[in-house]
C-alpha cells in the first residue's frame, strides 16, 4: 500500500523532476520552532508559560511526563499546536495551575524560559513555524531544490495537503480509527487501533485480535504503548470493547475523526490539481479568505461570482487571498452543486454522511467542519548551506507537504 495515496495525496502540481534524498535521519535534521501569537508577559499572570527545547519527544508524550512531574491533569496543560517526534521542536505550554517551577524531566527536554501570563494558550494560537530541514543526500541538491522552489513561487505555491503524519507516520492508521468512529462501529475502532495486519507484525498485537485475551495483552504490551495500554485497561475494566477510546485522551479522540476529515480534504485538493494551471488559480463559486504573511486565513469568506471574479483572480495571484475546498463536518456549507456532489460521493463510498459527524456515542469527537485553503507559499524560503532548507510556514501547514514538490525520498 502506497501510505500516501492511502491518505489521499494523490497528485503534485510541478512537474519537474525531484531531486533525490532523504529526510528526518535524525531528529537534528528536523528542527522547527513556533512564531506564537501574542504572549503578553505579566510577573502576576494566572499563568506559568515555558517555552521547551524538544528532542525527539511528541508533544503528547511531554505533555503527559510534564503534568505527571507536576502532579496536576493534563487537561491543565495547553499548547498551540502539536509537532512530530523525529524532530527538534522549540513549543510553548501553558500551566494553569499554581505552579513555581520545573523540575529535571529528563534527557532531550530543555527549558529554554519561564514567565507568567495572562494569556491561555490553546490550539491554533500560532502565526506559523520556522524550518530548518536537512536533507541527507549523496551529492547536491541545492540546484535542483533551487529551481523547483522558483516554480512553485512563481505559480501560486504548494498544493497544501495535510501531511502523511497527520495519518500516523509508523502506522497510517488514524483515519481508519476515525471512520469506523463515524460509522458507530465502536469495536471495530478499538481494535483497528490495536492491530491492523498490514503494518503491524508484533505478536503481542496479533494474539490480541486472534484471542481477545485482555490479561495476557496487559502483560505484554509494552509500557511504552501507553495509550494501547490504557484501552486495555478500560476493557478489562468493563468488558467490553466499545468502552476502550473512553480511557485516552480527548485530543487523541479528536485525531482520529479529524484525520479521516483531512483525507476527505486531500482527495479533493489532488483532483482539483489535476485541473488547475496555477495553484492560485480561482474557479467560479470559489469560497475565498484572506490571507496574512504566513498563509493564515483572515476575516469573512468570500465568494467568487460573476460579478467579483476578476477582481477575486487578481487578489489571489497577488497572495491576498486564497481559494478554499471543505473538510467536511455536521455544519458544512457548500460552495456549490458540484463541491458538494463531490463530497458526498467521497463519504458515501465510506457509508457515511454530513450527520455521521456528529457521534452520540462520544459528542466530544463530533466535528462541525471548517474550509482549508488549496495551497501556501512557505516566507523567507532560503539554502543557507549545503542540502538544507529553511523557510517558514502558517499554522497548520505541513512542511512535509512542500519538500515533497522538491524531493523524492529513496523509499519511494
Amino acid at each position: 500500500m502506497n501510505p500516501e495515496y492511502e491518505a489521499g495525496i494523490r497528485a503534485r502540481f510541478s512537474r519537474l523532476e525531484r531531486a533525490e534524498g532523504t529526510i528526518k535521519n535524525t531528529p537534528e535534521d528536523f528542527r522547527v520552532e513556533e512564531i506564537p501569537g501574542e504572549i503578553t508577559r505579566d510577573d502576576n499572570g494566572k499563568y506559568l508559560i515555558i517555552r521547551v527545547r524538544l528532542n525527539d519527544w511528541d508533544t503528547s508524550s511531554f505533555v503527559t511526563s510534564l503534568a505527571r512531574a507536576l502532579q496536576i491533569s493534563r487537561k491543565r496543560v495547553s499548547f498551540s499546536g502539536t509537532k512530530d517526534k523525529k524532530a527538534v521542536t522549540e513549543q510553548y505550554f501553558c500551566i494553569n495551575a499554581p505552579v513555581n517551577g520545573i523540575p529535571y524531566l529528563g534527557p532531550g527536554i530543555e527549558i529554554v524560559e519561564t514567565f507568567r501570563s495572562n494569556t491561555l494558550l490553546r490550539l491554533g494560537y500560532l502565526r506559523g513555524n520556522r524550518f530548518m530541514i536537512r536533507v541527507g543526500s549523496a551529492g547536491t541538491i541545492n540546484d535542483r531544490v533551487s529551481e523547483i522552489a522558483s516554480f512553485i513561487m512563481q505559480n501560486g505555491g504548494f498544493p497544501n495537503f495535510y501531511g502523511i503524519q497527520r495519518f500516523g507516520s509508523v502506522r497510517p492508521i488514524t483515519h481508519r480509527v476515525g471512520r469506523y468512529i463515524l460509522q458507530g462501529r465502536m469495536d471495530d475502532a478499538v481494535m483497528e487501533y490495536l492491530y491492523d495486519p498490514e503494518f503491524d507484525s508484533e505478536d503481542y498485537r496479533k494474539a490480541f485480535f486472534d484471542t481477545r485475551d485482555v490479561k495476557a495483552a496487559l502483560r505484554d504490551f509494552p509500557n511504552s504503548l501507553r495509550f494501547e495500554r490504557s484501552i486495555l485497561g478500560r476493557i478489562e475494566e468493563t468488558g467490553k470493547l466499545s468502552e476502550g477510546l473512553s480511557r485516552i485522551p480527548i485530543e487523541l479522540g479528536k485525531m482520529f475523526v479529524h484525520a479521516y476529515q483531512s483525507r476527505v480534504f486531500n482527495i479533493l485538493l489532488s483532483r482539483r490539481i489535476g485541473n488547475s494551471t496555477r495553484m492560485d488559480e480561482v474557479f467560479p463559486g470559489d469560497v475565498c479568505y484572506s490571507v496574512d504573511e504566513f498563509f493564515n486565513p483572515e476575516r469573512e469568506p468570500v465568494k467568487a461570482e460573476p460579478f467579483n471574479l476578476d477582481k477575486i483572480k487578481a487578489l489571489s495571484v497577488g497572495s491576498r487571498l486564497r481559494p478554499t475546498l471543505p473538510v467536511p463536518g455536521y455544519d458544512t456549507v457548500f460552495a456549490t452543486p458540484e463541491e458538494e456532489a463531490e463530497v458526498m460521493e467521497i463519504l458515501s463510498a465510506d457509508d457515511l454522511t454530513l450527520r455521521s459527524f456528529r457521534v452520540p456515542h462520544h459528542p466530544e469527537l463530533s466535528s462541525r467542519g471548517e474550509r482549508r485553503m488549496v495551497s501556501s507559499i512557505p516566507a523567507g524560503f532560503s539554502l543557507p548551506e549545503k542540502n538544507v532548507m529553511e523557510f517558514s510556514l502558517g499554522r497548520g501547514t505541513y512542511a512535509t507537504s512542500f519538500i515533497r514538490e522538491m524531493i523524492r525520498e529513496y523509499s519511494d
